[in-house]
């Protein structure tokens, strides 16, 4: 038989005082968010929007024509965009890009230079076979590779150079520059092909190379209307110097020479064009007198 004390407990019995059920408190709110924590929150995200803006924008001058933003810009946006960022418009165009380029390496250890191998095939046939395979990214990075060194098929500039002997002098000027500057940036970019080379000598060696070097190959693809012609085009190699494994910060100071040299060849000729309009001058002179 129970008693009194062996009744069951109810803690809100005792909390109420008073053996009536109890009304069902209201939810509780949460705590505000601090102020800096949400001026915090909406500068991030007003940051990351125009982040999104300012690349979309740049995007969409990169592929435009040359005349929408000129050649001293083109340069500004090109280094911006490429290689992560390259966009191939011309891909399903009337002229695609009909040049396949391979990535060559050589290591050298105690002063023996070792072969010249490459990973290019390989990784495009095992590409093929397995979509999902580390070979896609290996390849990705190689593409970087060779764009960060040779720069991306740029149709406008090409015309731009073709049409230089009718140009005037200033535009002609102007296209020397941006070549050489597209050069120059090309020597520093080419530490991304440096640091894949030396991952691929490592890997090689088992340890680091005293020096390494690589060379892009060109070959140019027959048209599929000329697939029954016979012959082959010739491979083209653009060799680059060797590069030790702590020189990388080496690269930017070659570049500054480039530009440096450059510079002082193109004042030189300006003075010799001079030179020799004076005494074309003086000759007109003399011949009147």
């Amino acid at each position: 038989m129970s008693t009194p004390q062996d009744e069951p407990h109810d803690p809100s019995e005792q909390e109420l005082g008073t053996g009536e059920e109890a009304e069902s408190p209201e939810p509780a709110p949460s705590p505000e968010s601090p102020p800096e924590r949400r001026g915090l929150a909406r500068a991030v995200t007003v940051l990351g929007l125009l982040a999104i803006v300012f690349h979309f924008t740049l995007t969409a001058v990169y592929i435009n024509p040359v005349s929408v933003i000129g050649l001293r810009w083109r340069v500004t946006v090109t280094d911006y965009l490429e290689p992560l960022f390259r966009q191939r418009w011309s891909l399903f165009a009337p002229n695609p890009p009909m040049l396949d380029r391979r990535l060559d390496y050589q290591c050298e250890v105690d002063g023996d230079e070792g072969l010249w191998l490459s990973r290019s095939d390989d990784l495009l046939e095992t590409h093929a076979r397995w979509r999902f395979s580390p070979a896609a990214r290996l390849r990705r990075l190689e593409t970087a590779a060779v764009v960060a060194t040779v720069g991306s098929q740029d149709e406008i500039m090409d015309q731009l150079v073709a049409a230089q002997d009718e140009a005037d002098e200033q535009a002609r000027e102007q296209v020397q520059d941006m070549l050489a500057h597209r050069v120059a940036a090309s020597i520093v970019s080419s530490e991304t092909a440096y640091r894949l080379v030396l991952a691929y000598c490592r890997e090689d060696l088992g340890h680091d190379p005293d020096r390494m070097r690589y060379r892009i190959v060109t070959t140019e693809i027959k048209p599929y209307s000329e697939r029954d012609t016979p012959g082959e085009s010739e491979p083209k190699g653009m060799n680059m110097p060797w590069l030790g494994p702590d020189e990388f910060d080496t690269l930017a100071v070659r570049a500054n020479e480039y530009l440096e040299v450059y510079e002082q060849q193109k004042q030189q000729a300006k003075s010799e064009a001079a030179e020799l309009a004076a005494a074309t001058a003086g000759e007109g002179v003399e011949d009147n007198g």
